[in-house]
């Protein structure tokens, strides 16, 4: 199945009109994050293609309009989810360990699509962040937006003990 883009800004502007009244864009963006993540944890909705794309969308527009990554980290940590993904999705072992975020609900299958619109989340969160508040610190690496499973949470964990304060 590949991904249909009419129907993942069908998700996408649903998510948005149920949030319309958040009193700031960022805020709005993490309001539709939020409904469209817990959509997709209800059983049988997390292999939807469409719906994974959307979310992916919808995540990276959340994390970098809310300065809690940078655009260039965002962007890598996107490269690096659904690359690593495209890799390991045919393992179930790995899939299992590395992939899930909720361990009864397998995910969607990674596409070159999907990579796009997470990809396209981080340029319309920039936008928005740069819109709302361009002086908003953003940190140089934020380690805790890495936190998703088992691994990733202890190289995040790690990652903080090492950096430099100068970096966070």
């Amino acid at each position: 199945m590949a991904v249909n883009d009419k129907k993942v800004q069908a998700w996408i502007d649903m998510y948005f009109d149920l949030c319309k009244t958040a009193p700031t864009v960022p805020e709005r963006n993490e309001c539709a994050f939020r409904l469209i993540k817990d959509w997709r944890n209800v059983p049988g909705n997390s292999t939807d293609e469409d719906l994974a794309a959307a979310e992916h969308y919808l995540f990276a527009r959340y994390m970098v309009s809310n300065a809690h990554c940078s655009v260039t980290q965002m962007k890598a940590m996107t490269r690096a989810y659904d690359g690593s993904k495209m890799l390991i999705q045919d393992n179930a072992t790995l899939e299992k360990a590395l992939i899930r975020h909720n361990p009864a609900n397998p995910p969607a299958r990674a596409t070159p699509e999907s990579l796009q619109w997470g990809l396209k989340g981080c340029d319309d969160g920039e936008a928005d962040r740069l819109a709302d508040n361009p002086h908003q610190r953003v940190p140089t690496i934020a380690w805790d937006a890495m936190k998703f499973n088992g691994p990733t949470r202890v190289i995040a964990e790690i990652g903080k003990w090492v950096t430099p304060t100068f970096l966070k």
